[in-house]
């Protein structure tokens, strides 16, 4: 099937810097695979636009990222896209994919596939992820959590364009961007780096296809303890200006 993408971006702080300028590396990754996907980028990233954009496609893929929660994803300026406590938020995604890169949304996997939507990707706790230099978005440290996270999507979108049941694409999205993570927490050296590269991998969980590794409640608790004993550099996410450190120093740490 082809398979139509609705990229969330918005732009309004750090995380969404983060954010929007690698969702729009995927935006112009699809248009070179000959593609048109719709991206809500910054101020566009609101209700008033989303709603309208899933409609007009009832199966779309729902990617990017933005803040969140166990109940809701908002876009700009915390504008809030979807609550799942509200049932015509539901109706809306019946029939949609959905990955974002949204704090503790994954909370939220069951109400949704019961809900309708074919598959999800999402984190139990607050997706966190690390810069060398915060006023440089596109460094590589940074790279490697949306790369690990990404895999997801390219190879989602891969397995429907060969008509692949929901359960199975899902399934091998969900293993290939597991495999990401080890792949760069092995190539990792810097210690913060690799923490965080773990933290997010087990975090991560999906649906339909059968669940790997740990699971979303065994994964919130070594999350948990991970975290813990990792970095006190680690900001809350009413942290909008996280200072700046040096590569040779250690990496800023800075929550999705």
């Amino acid at each position: 099937m082809k398979i139509q993408h609705l990229i969330l971006a918005p732009k309004f702080e750090l995380a969404t810097y983060f954010i929007n300028f690698w969702a729009n590396e995927y935006y112009y990754w699809l248009k070179r695979q000959g593609y048109i996907p719709i991206i809500l980028d910054a101020a566009k990233d609101v209700k008033a636009n989303f709603d309208p954009a899933v409609r007009d496609h009832p199966d779309v893929f729902i990617c990017g990222g933005g803040h969140g929660n166990e109940w809701v994803v908002t876009g700009n300026k915390y504008d809030i896209l979807i609550d799942v406590r509200k049932q015509s938020d539901l109706d809306l995604l019946k029939g949609t994919f959905w990955h974002t890169l949204s704090c503790r949304f994954g909370q939220a996997k069951d109400i949704l596939l019961n809900a309708g939507l074919r598959t999800f990707c999402g984190s139990v706790e607050d997706y966190v992820f690390c810069f060398a230099v915060a006023s440089n978005i596109a460094d590589p440290i940074a790279h490697t959590f949306w790369e690990s996270e990404n895999a997801y999507d390219k190879t989602l979108h891969s397995e429907k364009e060969r008509d692949t049941p929901d359960g199975e694409a899902d399934e091998l999205a969900y293993e290939a961007s597991q495999a990401m993570y080890l792949k760069k927490y092995q190539q990792a050296t810097y210690p913060d780096h690799k923490q965080l590269l773990m933290y997010d991998k087990i975090i991560q969980t999906h649906g339909p296809g059968k669940q790997e590794g740990p699971g979303p409640v065994q994964g919130k608790a070594l999350a948990r303890l991970l975290i813990r004993v990792g970095s006190q550099t680690v900001y809350n996410q009413a942290s909008e200006n996280p200072q700046e450190v040096s590569l040779d120093v250690e990496p800023i740490l800075v929550p999705a």
